[in-house]
């Protein structure tokens, strides 16, 4: 696990054993009436590429995480038994605390723009992301692109405010050699970015 306290940008890996519970809270209700979390959106090269729609569907995300195509008509890492494969990163993009309750204490127009800031900074960053991979035409068996999906919440599990960004990004065998550091790495194109929001 890496962390950076600049950016507030935070990566690990999700393991095959572990998959399930990564991404599960995401699409229960809890995540929305308790945390203020949204429904899911899909970004990305590969998102655009799939012609995936919002919200992000739990059943088109799996297939990705199992390595097929999102309607499962293709095989598009192949197949590991192993618990201990890596087979997603999950990237975790926060605001500073001091943020998160001049939101919650702002108007309704500041608080807006606040939150607006956050998810540029967010965008600005999985942006870096696409750079650093080497994101590039189709067709993806040479390069595949990158599919994050990505959910907002407004609160931890305790309720306390806390704008943040979780985004699942599955491996789909492309940089197969790639670690969660190198994935880390590639977040300093959006840096700057988030730095001026905050």
């Amino acid at each position: 696990m890496l962390y950076d306290w600049d950016v507030m940008i935070e990566i690990t890996s999700i393991y095959a054993k572990d998959a399930e519970a990564a991404y599960r809270e995401f699409f229960q209700k809890d995540f929305t009436s308790l945390r203020l979390g949204s429904k899911g959106t899909w970004f990305g090269a590969g998102a655009e590429f799939l012609n995936l729609k919002n919200p992000v569907r739990q059943a088109a995300f799996e297939h990705l995480l199992n390595g097929q195509s999102p309607n499962s008509s293709q095989t598009l890492r192949s197949e590991s038994h192993n618990g201990h494969a890596e087979v997603a990163w999950r990237i975790d993009v926060s605001a500073p605390k001091s943020l998160s309750i001049l939101w919650a204490l702002a108007p309704a127009g500041p608080r807006i723009q606040i939150e607006a800031a956050h998810n540029d900074a967010v965008r600005s960053a999985l942006k870096g992301f696409e750079l650093a991979m080497g994101s590039s035409v189709p067709p993806w068996e040479e390069t595949p692109l990158p599919i994050f999906a990505s959910f907002r919440s407004r609160a931890d599990k305790n309720q306390t405010p806390d704008l943040h960004a979780t985004v699942l990004l599955p491996k789909r065998g492309h940089h197969a050699g790639w670690s969660a550091g190198e994935i880390h790495h590639a977040a300093n194109h959006g840096e700057d970015f988030l730095a001026r929001c905050v």
